[in-house]
Formats: C-alpha cells, structure tokens, sequence
C-alpha cells in the first residue's frame, strides 16, 4: 500500500525529505529560545515510534497522550501517525479521569511530559518533554518513517477525538487520517484546530510557531516575540490575550510586527475582537465545522463580515431543515463515536448527513451565517423564537461577568441571571449604584443590537456563583447551562423577575433599553379583548399579547389549571368567535396560554393578526 501523501504521517515525512533543515517548530522555554529542524523533529519522532516498537504496540493499538505542552504532544501524535497507533489526547491534571479514559479505550500505554508521570494502573509509560538533546542520524530516521508512512493511507483511523461534552457526556470521535489531509489542502493539539494547523504547516514545509503553555494558558509577549504571520485561534483564547494586554486600543496590533491573517474557529466568533483585529490591519478568516464531520466553511481573505461564519466549501453538502438545523455532508465524515453505536446511529440521517444541532441560514451564494444551537433555543409567549446561547456568549465577555444564564420559555420576554465577578458581589445593596450602571449601560448596548423579542428585559444580579447542576464549564471552556433546572432551583428569584418581589441576596435591575422597545413595540400591537370560560367562572381580559400560538394575560387571579378553557374573541372586530385553549402557565406577572384549535377559528384568528 503506497500512501501518496494520502495520511499526516506521509506530510511530514515528505516535508522532512524535501526540506530537512528548514525549521519546523519554533518556541521559548523561559528565556531560551530553541528551534527545530524537519530533520531533528524525525530524529526525536522515530525515537518515539521505536520505543512504541519495543513495548509491542502495534498499528491499530490505542494509547493516551496526556500532556498540556504543545511541542510533547507534536512528537507525540507523529510518532503515532507514523506507527499507526490511535491516539486519544487528554489534557487535564486528573489523574482519575485518565485511568477512566485508559479504561474507556483500552490504552496499551500512556504517552506524558516528566511532570505528569503518574500511577496508571500499571500500564507503560512513555516520557518526552524535548529537553534532551536529539541522538540520530537525521537521514536514517527520515527513511525509517517513510517505510512506516508507506503502510498508512487516508482511510487509517488517526485518533478518537474527545468532544466539549456541552451537549451531555464528552464523547470520542474516530477520525481519519484524510480529515487533516484535506484540511491541508484546503487553503491545542486536543482541539481540532491544532491538528488543522500541524497538517498545514506539514503540507507546506513551513515553520510552525508554538507556545510553551497551551489555549487560554497562552503567553501573548511569548507570541510577540515568536511573530507569525499567520495566528489561528479560538475565540477563547484570543479573548484572554487581548486580555491580557489589558484591552486593544483602536488602530493597536496584537500580535508581532509579521502577524498578517487571524483564522479563528472552533466555537462562536466574538466579532467586536475580530473587528478590533481587522481594524489594526490583520485579515480576518473565520472558519465553521466540527470534530465530526470536519470544515465546511470558510471565509475568504478580505471579505469577512461580523454576520458571516464562513463561505461553504467546494467538495461539501450543506442542508438546512424546516426548523433551520443544519445537516453536513463531507468526503470526511467521521466513523463514529468510539464504543458509543447507538449515539452514532441517532448523529446521522438515513441519507448519511452528520445532524449539527446548529441553527443555521444558507444563502444562495454559500454564505453561512450561526444563530445557536437548535437544542438551546425556545419560544416567548408569543411565538418569537430565541436562541440565548449567542446573547450568552456576548454577556458573557463582558470583563465584569463572570456567569450569565437566560430564561423566557413560553414567558413573555427574555430574562436571566448574572453573576458578576468575585469583587462585585456580595453586599449587593451597597453596590446595587455601581451593578445597575454598568447593566444599562453594557447590556443595554447588547440589547440594541438585537431583534427587540431577543433583548434581555430584567436581570437579577446574584451574589454567589451559579451552582454546577445549572451551570458546568465543560470541554474546551464551553459552558453547559441547564435552563429547566435553573427555573426550578431558583423559583422565586424568576417568579421575581416577572413581577414579584426580589428574595434576600439577589437585585433586581431592569435594562432600559429593552423595557422600552418592548412598550413602543406594544403601542404597536392591537388591542384584543376576550372572554374565558373555565368551567368556574367567566373571566374578561384585555391584551395586546397574542400571537398565532397563544396569549399572555394580565390577571387578577389564576387560570385553574388542568381545565380546558374556551375564549371568545369580542374585539378587535365586533364579530366575535370562539377558541379552545390550554393553560401553559400562571405566575405572578399574568397567565400565559395556548391555542388548541379549532382550526377554522385558528384560521379566523390569523386573518386578524396585523402582518
């Protein structure tokens, strides 16, 4: 079997061959500065797949690379590619969420840095941390690892790659060598990003900048000082870099003197940093896809826009569905999810397209523009759809928040919790002046920029942090926030929000901006008057709420539940007809409800709605 550059191992052997002394990994440990070669790299690689050899792993076998150094893992995941032995990498510090994966997986041995040897139940370990001097001859291990890269080919599984777990437990995709192949020819090691970039940099024989600490650890003067010009980040970690120089002033570079393009990806793009970028002259690029079906869309140099994720692909099938989700076809689609069948069956249609769980709208050019993920997402009383997670995550950047979490399921309109950082809270009313400035006036311009039905009308501000049954940082820095549990761990603080009084310890602020479009956008609304019969008594109600699904009304009293209700229609027109409705909820702001038929007075009912 001849691999014709169709695997990573192959890449690197054939950027070694042609270009053995051009640098291939630059980095800084403390003050020392160190380069290596392509030919000192396959010396350390070879070593590493040896001594694979020796403990008698073989292609197919799975180990665990459980180390947080980027140079470490480099060697590592090569030294795999070029054996055939799957990796999995891990980089947390928790030695028994290791043993778990050894388990999981079956791992013949763990692959680790000096500082993090620990007792893996026995298994062998494997230890490099690139301090020792390479021993080699150079040409001798090129050629070794081409024998070995001869016997691997695009269709050879790489490595199982674990997901952010944001979506319930972390999961293990089994991917391919030719998703990185095609990544590379498509102009944190653990993350699908940092084998995206190890594949370029190998395809194109180029020198591949590393930081000494990995993702949101990442040093910015260490990157100054390695100046690339090309920086490929998620937006976590170009957060805590701009963060890190304590904010960009306009016109200011972030990076070195060479930086010339930001690629980012791997989660939402945070526009107001990729605009600061593009603003002191670097060409913004972001990309969209996922571990499970790889890159789909890309946007091209010089035409990026805050409203766009990317530009699709030439050789991938985008679809969206009736609810906007987007399904995915690639040439490299996943295999599966390791030990998990049954997950990877309900991933997929019956056609073969990867379920996203992304809502998604596709123009007609391939313009892909993200609104949040179709599980996160929920209607208001009157049928406005929201996806919170985008609002979420731009609240959620703000340097005085440290937790946000949104509520408005069948409500109507949209609120939350926020928690803001450690020195603001506690003796809330004594710093309830300085919380409800810095409310108007950051969430308010939030707000502004939303569709009004998307605009956070009222917050509570807590003085403790959001426990993890409501609120769990997961993965990558990804945040899992149960929203159901949250509404009924917190139920008084929401029955606060839409109108009741605030419990002990929590203030109450509402966000002008919001309040007011929502009024303006009422005085708007007809007014519509019916009258409900429970069974028990007939109740008039007078509202400007209500859309094709429902109602919300203001009322004295509760809506007994469990009864079917029957509301007359009296105004807008004086020819009054009669719909069946169900009660969603009552609460201290109103009772919202929710049509069930017929359908001819449904049909009446639309007619009379304004457009």
């Amino acid at each position: 079997m001849t691999s014709n550059g169709d695997s990573v191992a192959a890449m690197f052997v054939s950027a070694a061959r042609a270009y053995p002394d051009r640098t291939f990994l630059r980095w800084c440990r403390g003050d020392e500065r160190i380069t290596w070669s392509y030919a000192d790299a396959a010396v350390r690689i070879e070593a590493l797949a040896t001594r694979l050899d020796e403990l008698g792993i073989t292609a197919g076998d799975h180990v665990v690379v459980h180390t947080a150094e980027m140079v470490p893992s480099i060697v590592f995941d090569l030294a795999c590619a070029c054996a055939g032995v799957v990796f999995t990498p891990l980089e947390t510090t928790s030695l028994p969420a290791v043993l778990d994966l050894c388990v999981r997986i079956d791992a013949r041995a763990v692959l680790t840095t000096p500082d993090r040897i620990g007792p893996y139940d026995g298994r062998p370990i494997v230890a490099e941390d690139g301090r020792a001097a390479s021993t080699g001859d150079p040409a001798l291990a090129i050629a070794r690892l081409g024998e070995r890269a001869r016997r691997r080919d695009g269709d050879t599984t790489y490595m199982l790659q674990p997901t952010s777990g944001t979506t319930g437990g972390s999961k293990l995709v089994i991917r391919r060598h030719a998703a990185f192949v095609r990544i590379a020819r498509v102009p944190a090691m653990t993350h699908g990003m940092g084998q995206y970039l190890l594949s370029i940099a190998m395809s194109l024989a180029a020198e591949l900048c590393v930081t000494t600490r990995i993702d949101v650890d990442a040093d910015i003067h260490e990157i100054r000082w390695l100046d690339p010009t090309y920086c490929c980040l998620t937006p976590r970690v170009l957060r805590s870099l701009v963060q890190q120089l304590g904010g960009v002033a306009h016109g200011d570079r972030i990076f070195g003197p060479s930086a010339r393009f930001l690629v980012s990806g791997g989660a939402a793009p945070d526009n107001d940093l990729l605009t600061t970028a593009e603003r002191s002259g670097m060409i913004v690029v972001n990309t969209y896809g996922a571990s499970e079906f790889s890159l789909v869309a890309i946007t091209r140099p010089g035409h990026w826009r805050p409203d766009l994720v990317g530009h699709m692909l030439d050789d991938v099938t985008l679809r969206v569905t009736d609810d906007g989700e987007l399904e995915a076809r690639t040439p490299v689609m996943m295999r599966g999810y390791h030990g998990a069948d049954d997950l990877t069956r309900a991933a997929f249609t019956d056609d073969g397209f990867y379920r996203t769980g992304d809502r998604v709208t596709l123009g007609p050019d391939g313009e892909l523009r993200y609104h949040g993920r179709l599980v996160d997402s929920f209607n208001l009383f009157d049928g406005s759809h929201v996806a919170p997670g985008p609002i979420e995550d731009a609240v959620t950047r703000l340097p005085w928040i440290d937790q946000v979490l949104l509520l408005g399921d069948q409500r109507p309109y949209l609120t939350g919790f926020l928690v803001p950082h450690a020195a603001l809270r506690g003796a809330a009313a004594r710093r309830a002046s300085s919380l409800r400035r810095l409310v108007e006036r950051d969430l308010g311009r939030i707000c502004s920029a939303l569709d009004p039905s998307a605009r956070v009308r009222r917050v509570a501000v807590l003085d403790r942090a959001l426990p993890d049954a409501v609120h769990q940082v997961v993965g990558h820095g990804k945040v899992r926030r149960k929203r159901a549990a949250a509404a009924e761990l917190f139920a008084d603080t929401v029955e606060a929000l839409y109108g009741g009084m605030a419990p002990p310890g929590v203030l109450l602020i509402d966000v002008p901006g919001a309040a007011q479009e929502r009024r303006a956008s009422s005085r708007q609304r007809l007014v519509w008057l019916f009258r409900l019969d429970t069974g028990d008594e007939s109740i008039v109600a007078c509202t400007r709420d209500v859309s094709r699904s429902g109602a919300f009304l203001e009322l004295d009293g509760p809506i007994p539940p469990g009864r079917p209700i029957a509301v007359e229609v009296i105004a807008p027109e004086s020819q009054g007809f009669v719909l069946d409705a169900a009660l969603v909820r009552c609460d201290a702001s109103g009772c919202a409800i929710r049509w069930t038929g017929p359908a001819a007075a449904l049909a009446e009912l639309t007619r009379r709605l304004p457009p």
